[in-house]
């Protein structure tokens, strides 16, 4: 929630990082942001500073990470600009305040502006499922919408972010689709696995290769040996191995004896069986 005193709201912000634009009392400019996928609040602030290029400069973290700069206008005007950072799971949210021409009390305004965000509870739907919503004028936090978020953000390289969104749609009411509900399943053990939570990503992957058909369940089948061997579970492993080739899988011999999950199988005694038997097919 976020309700300054005398709080204006201007137009709909046209970055989709931004939630929020408008004045506060005191003429301050206020500006609401989110950081997906950010662990380090002063990675965000450094990143702030390089694109303001503001003077003095004073950060803190006390009550929550801060910073202050002052930015010249046209060699009369001094931009005063504070920035504040809360953390929310894998997002950090951002207020920018700022008043265009320096007064006395401007930078109680600023700070008193900086504080009044209170942070609710985290739907678990991401920026993304809010673009998506938009798109096709639905709720942040319809299944197939929170379902094409985690697809979204697995392809963007964003591994938590999309586990967290996918483990939100399951949650979210049932999926329209039966495909649906084995791509989700298959893609939240996935988005687990490449989080390094490969214990995770086994009984998503393992409920994936029930609900999934043909060259879907194949390939939860291999993803589920990937996880369960990163995961020591070495019986599962080749199980589930076993299951995939004799069902047709095709992967190459390059990617089996390189795949980094798979290490602790291939140093196991029954990787020689498998090979001959299911890869060499002899």
């Amino acid at each position: 929630m976020y309700a300054p005193t005398g709080l204006r709201k201007l137009l709909t912000p046209g970055d989709p990082a931004a939630i929020f634009k408008g004045r506060a009392a005191g003429d301050v400019h206020v500006e609401l942001k989110v950081h997906e996928g950010i662990a380090d609040a002063k990675g965000i602030r450094k990143e702030i500073l390089s694109r303001a290029k503001g003077e003095g400069a004073r950060e803190g973290e006390e009550p929550r990470p801060w910073l202050f700069y002052t930015v010249k206008k046209y060699g009369a005007f001094q931009e005063v600009h504070g920035h504040a950072l809360y953390p929310r799971g894998p997002h950090w949210f951002e207020v920018h305040a700022w008043v265009t021409d320096r007064t006395p009390d401007c930078e109680k305004a600023i700070r008193a502006a900086l504080d009044a965000l209170k942070p609710g509870d985290d739907p678990g739907c991401g920026i993304r499922a809010r673009q998506v919503a938009a798109l096709h004028g639905r709720q942040p936090l319809d299944p197939e919408v929170l379902l094409e978020a985690g697809r979204l953000y697995l392809g963007e390289g964003k591994p938590v972010l999309a586990a967290g969104v996918l483990r939100r749609a399951r949650t979210a009411g049932k999926l329209k689709k039966k495909e649906d509900e084995a791509a989700l399943l298959l893609l939240g053990g996935l988005a687990m696995l490449e989080a390094k939570a490969p214990a995770d990503a086994v009984p998503w992957l393992k409920d994936a290769e029930k609900a999934a058909e043909g060259e879907e369940a194949r390939e939860a089948a291999y993803h589920l040996a990937r996880a369960a061997a990163a995961a020591g579970m070495l019986d599962d492993a080749f199980a589930a191995l076993d299951r995939a080739f004799a069902e047709g899988l095709a992967v190459p011999k390059a990617r089996l004896s390189k795949e980094k999950e798979l290490e602790s199988a291939r140093k196991d005694p029954r990787w020689e069986a498998f090979w001959r038997a299911r890869v060499e097919g002899k």
